[in-house]
């Protein structure tokens, strides 16, 4: 009787049987075929250990002489390439050559904002988690890096941009400011980013097929080919150079390093003290989806973070609850890709889907569909999001 009752207070969610590999690739491929997506590739980890990395569909749209997308195809990562700034900045601390309040100025004396007082405080802190208080929408920025012909020039926009709120007085999701960090790094080690990428992360994690240059991509053979929702198909596009704002979106990557990646940043080894390691993952400041969605439709936040009660931000992630757990999640997008990473402690659950079309309703709908199917709840995110796509795109 007394394990009866016991059995009885157990939460239904541990007695739900984990997904075999079976059902996870299943849920790509229904999600495939609902939005009709050229391809993609996922990987998934519990408790450590990668039990589905594996790529989907085809490189490009109706070629399938391009080939088959596998774990190998290199996808363009968009703002999950935030991440790998934050750690390396992490790094920096790691090794007393700053400290996340030290602030930036002393690093870059470049760095001049219309206000003397957040010049000379705004701090590596302020910067990775976007609470400076600097606005300026995405679709500015995106114009901005299509005009500008250096780093230096585009950090000069960042420079002038007005502090609405007072500084630190908002949140708005800012991609200069990571391009500003990555500059500070710089300056600091001698070297540029994306040696010290390189040297600091991807050398050590053998991510061997990670590349933060651009050349290196397009010149591969096995990388996906970006698509956009044109007359009711998804057709290619021409791939978007990121080199400009390497820092916070151009990082290109594939399923097997993202598996990679995914089991250092929420387990860490030597490279980072566990006390350091929880600044990544710890809320900075309050997130507001109007200072990240900003011009787009609001809508979208029932896309990025259903149900969700509370939405923060820490350096590279966002942090929102779901259904009762707490979820760290990185999305991007860039012309024609996007991904989404995210990392679920509750569950010792990480994920990553990159996407090669403009559909984060297919990306997110497997995102949430394979927390679920290992919470043991039912879902129908894909029926649920072309609900959402109908009413942003009416």
């Amino acid at each position: 009787m007394y394990a009866l009752l016991l059995l009885f207070l157990v939460p239904i969610s541990l007695l739900a049987t984990p997904p075999s590999n079976k059902n996870l690739k299943n849920i790509v491929e229904d999600s495939i075929r609902f939005w009709n997506i050229p391809g993609c590739s996922v990987a998934v980890i519990k408790d450590g250990k990668t039990v589905l990395c594996k790529g989907f569909g085809l490189k490009k749209a109706n070629e399938p002489s391009l080939g088959q997308i596998d774990s190998k195809t290199l996808f363009a990562i968009a703002s999950l390439s935030k991440t790998f700034t934050a750690t390396a900045a992490a790094i920096a601390v790691e090794n007393k050559d700053i400290h996340f309040d030290d602030p930036i100025f002393s690093a870059y004396p470049q760095f001049i904002l219309v206000s003397p007082y957040a010049t000379k405080v705004i701090s590596y802190r302020d910067a990775l988690s976007m609470r400076a208080g600097l606005f300026a929408s995405i679709a500015t920025q995106d114009e901005w890096m299509i005009k500008c012909d250096s780093q230096d020039n585009l950090l000069k926009k960042l420079f002038s941009l007005q502090l609405p709120f007072g500084f630190r007085g908002a949140f708005y999701y800012q991609n200069m400011l990571y391009l500003l960090v990555g500059k500070a790094l710089e300056q600091i080690k001698k070297s540029n980013y994306e040696q010290i990428i390189q040297s600091n992360l991807l050398t050590p994690l053998s991510m061997s097929s990670t590349t933060s240059e651009y050349s290196t991509f397009i010149k591969s053979n096995n990388r996906a080919i970006p698509h956009q929702w044109v007359n009711k198909k998804f057709k290619a596009v021409a791939d978007s150079d990121m080199s400009l704002i390497s820092p916070a979106l151009g990082i290109y990557s594939n399923a097997e390093d993202m598996a990679k990646w995914l089991q250092f940043i929420t387990k860490p080894h030597k490279m980072l003290s566990n006390e350091v390691a929880a600044e990544l993952f710890t809320a900075q400041t309050v997130a507001t989806t109007k200072g990240f969605l900003q011009e787009h439709d609001q809508d979208l936040n029932a896309l990025y973070f259903p149900n969700s009660h509370f939405l923060s931000y820490s350096m590279g992630w966002f942090i929102h609850d779901y259904k009762g757990i707490v979820i760290y999640q990185a999305p991007g997008f860039v012309t024609g890709m996007t991904p989404v990473m995210a990392y679920i402690p509750s569950l010792e659950l990480s994920i990553a889907v990159l996407c090669n079309c403009e559909s984060p309703y297919f990306s997110h709908a497997v995102l949430f569909q394979i927390i679920d199917a290992y919470k043991g709840w039912k879902s129908k995110w894909n029926d649920k999001f072309l609900t959402i796509a109908k009413g942003v795109n009416r």
